[in-house]
């Protein structure tokens, strides 16, 4: 994306999430970008017009880069891919425009309501007519992990290639290791005892990451209960006429 911008090409970054989309520079959603409708269909096109400004910026573009590829619907990709070809009147796959799909599919996949995991998987990108135009480049040194994390790390990707042994196949269900199990108060195990001895630089290197709201609502009211002060819940009232 540098080179690019230093050759003075127009690069588009994105994503399918706004959480997502915020940690790239100038990033935005797939969505807001390509004014892709929600809820998305097979046959759904893009509100951009060619000739508004947002139109005449993305026929600009000479790349364009989404992260976590893995969660973008199909339906999503087929819908930009039809855009492109309509805004560069090229039938090239995307306009003939550089796409460049950065993610890993052992993440999260689309998000279906209420279907089965065979819906899912059947949304994915690998799964549109377009994956096979896609050249795949795989990276295979972690730059992250730090040597006492290569276990956990092995352990995670055991899961992620569904090589780990499961110990009930039916509900997909496989055995956590008891070292990383905290038994205890898993806010002492993060934070401490003391909250309040811990100094700012210390707090914003450590998080608790729960799947379920009322996990996160308990665990915070725990936080709270060790803080000094009163907390204040801030109420917003809808009036309907």
């Amino acid at each position: 994306m540098h080179y690019c911008k230093a050759n003075q090409r127009y690069v588009i970054p994105m994503a399918p999430t706004g959480i997502a989309a915020s940690l790239l520079e100038n990033g935005q959603t797939i969505h807001s970008k390509f004014g892709i409708p929600i809820p998305i269909e097979e046959t759904s096109v893009s509100r951009v017009r060619p000739a508004s400004t947002v139109g005449r910026l993305i026929n600009q573009a000479r790349l364009i880069i989404t992260d976590e590829a893995s969660q973008i619907d199909r339906h999503v990709l087929e819908c930009v891919d039809r855009f492109m070809r309509d805004l560069k009147v090229n039938q090239c796959p995307f306009g003939g425009v550089c796409f460049l799909l950065a993610g890993d599919f052992r993440q999260c996949l689309p998000v279906v309501e209420l279907t089965a995991f065979e819906t899912q998987t059947n949304t994915c990108i690998t799964n549109s007519p377009l994956w096979a135009n896609f050249e795949v480049i795989r990276l295979n040194q972690n730059m992250r992990a730090l040597p006492e994390q290569i276990r956990f790390k092995d352990y995670l990707l055991q899961i992620g290639d569904g090589t780990l042994p499961a110990i009930d196949t039916h509900n997909q269900l496989v055995r956590v290791p008891e070292e990383l199990i905290e038994n205890n108060s898993i806010v002492d195990a993060i934070y401490g005892p003391d909250l309040l001895t811990f100094d700012q630089l210390n707090l914003t290197s450590r998080a608790i990451l729960s799947p379920k709201n009322s996990d996160t609502i308990e665990l915070n009211q725990q936080i709270l209960e060790r803080l000094e002060g009163k907390s204040l819940i801030e109420k917003k009232y809808c009036f309907i006429n």
